[in-house]
């Protein structure tokens, strides 16, 4: 028995790689120590006595390896889960800092490191706030105090520098944790949003071209609505022009006519400078914001509009409105109404729709202002629904720009954070729903 367990004694001592030798030694030091008492103790034990004892080694020894084989499972473990954070943690897509209540980085992983150029010891016991944009250092103050202060989790987008000063857009993400007492910890997750602000101000600038495209293309059906509007002004200063020319001749030009052609030139004089005055508002390049209603917007746009309906028989049926004051951007309110108008009024020629009509209601409730525009001029087909807002899609052929509706759409979600959909109604026609947010828009 005991020559068996010296074997397997020495087949575990050259297995346990990870027992250190100076153990070893150490044991056999104590062994030799205490040998004579031990021989001593051994031949004073009965034979019962020695076997019981060589048992509850082999049991202990069984024990110890059992044990031995725990600890290997756990080291494997641990060796599993210290390789699980490496990749969580360390080679995670985005930054993680641990900050102290001073902003110093206490802790960051790799990735924080190659955001900010350094290595990730050199990052340790540095200022978050050395790596910050100086423009846009507010920001960050404001930031960091309002998570102490709070301990609201905001979130905000600024200007990082790298260590060789190169500058990245970073969205920044933050937790506040108190460790002990009143010592906190801020957890900082820094993202590099620079490809997405690239592309951002791709479309910005895209949409701004689109848009002024679509100024332009406006322009041509402006001067034809001028072109209406002044055609009854014109024709009436030609007739007061011709009749006071015959009345010289006759010699029956005295001063009542005379004043009466005044009164009339004047007014008509006023009506095209009005006129003029209205277009030339829409055409402002800036966008302020001014305090109105949406009645008042409604009268402006049908005083562009609304004669030129009329020359083409298009009656316009107005049920109700609202006086709510609102701070909103008139000029874009009334172009997206002036391009839903134009388009019923194409629609009702393109159809030759007879009995045209065009109905303008606007419901009110506590949340929202909805302005609808339903025509009955033969309704949209539903296989082109919904490409209806998509740049350049046109229904209009070689006429058409196919912009109207796109930045139509894009204006109310733009600048009033509203909606713009359209559906067609039971009149056999259209609907086009402007949905406005009285939180977003009302002064």
């Amino acid at each position: 028995m005991i020559q068996k367990w010296g074997k397997v004694m020495y087949r575990r001592r050259k297995n346990d790689s990870h027992v250190k030798p100076t153990l070893r030694d150490l044991a056999e030091k104590i062994v030799r120590e205490t040998e004579k008492e031990s021989r001593e103790s051994l031949d004073a034990l009965s034979y019962d006595e020695i076997r019981h004892i060589l048992h509850e080694l082999h049991v202990y020894q069984i024990e110890l390896e059992m044990q031995n084989e725990e600890l290997r499972k756990t080291e494997e473990a641990l060796d599993y889960e210290r390789k699980h954070y490496f990749e969580l943690y360390d080679l995670a897509p985005v930054g993680y800092c641990t900050l102290n209540e001073q902003g110093i980085i206490i802790q960051a992983n790799l990735t924080s490191a190659a955001l900010l150029g350094l290595s990730h010891h050199a990052l340790v016991n540095q200022s978050i706030a050395r790596f910050i944009l100086k423009e846009d250092q507010d920001i960050y103050y404001f930031y960091r105090k309002k998570i102490i202060e709070t301990g609201e989790y905001p979130s905000c987008e600024l200007r990082m520098l790298k260590d060789d000063g190169t500058q990245f857009w970073a969205h920044l993400s933050a937790s506040r944790h108190k460790i002990t007492g009143s010592v906190l910890e801020i957890y900082l997750i820094i993202s590099d949003i620079s490809e997405y602000k690239r592309l951002e101000e791709q479309l910005r600038l895209k949409e701004e071209i689109v848009y002024s495209q679509s100024r332009q293309s406006a322009i041509g059906e402006m001067m034809s609505m001028i072109a209406h509007q002044w055609r009854q002004p014109l024709n009436n200063l030609a007739l007061l022009n011709q009749d006071n020319y015959v009345r010289m001749k006759l010699g029956r030009l005295d001063e009542e006519s005379f004043d009466y052609s005044h009164a009339m030139i004047d007014k008509n004089l006023q009506f095209m400078s009005k006129t003029i005055d209205d277009f030339r508002n829409f055409f402002r390049p800036d966008q302020i914001k001014e305090q109105t209603t949406i009645e008042k917007v409604l009268e402006s746009t049908l005083a562009m509009i609304g004669t030129s309906l009329k020359n083409n028989t298009i009656d316009i049926i107005r049920q109700s409105s609202s006086e709510t004051e609102l701070m909103i951007h008139k000029n874009s309110l009334i172009h997206v109404l002036l391009n839903i108008l134009s388009n019923a009024k194409d629609a009702f020629e393109i159809n030759n729709t007879p009995q045209a009509t065009v109905m303008i209601s606007v419901d009110e409730t506590l949340k929202e202002i909805k302005i609808s525009v339903c025509d009955n001029a033969g309704g949209i087909s539903e296989s082109i629904l919904d490409q209806l807002a998509q740049p350049y899609f046109t229904t209009k052929g070689v006429s058409g720009t196919g912009l109207g509706l796109y930045i139509s759409r894009t204006i109310i979600e733009k600048y009033f954070f509203g909606t713009l959909h359209w559906n067609n109604n039971t009149s056999n026609g259209a609907c086009f729903v402007i949905t406005l947010d009285k939180d977003h828009v009302k002064s």
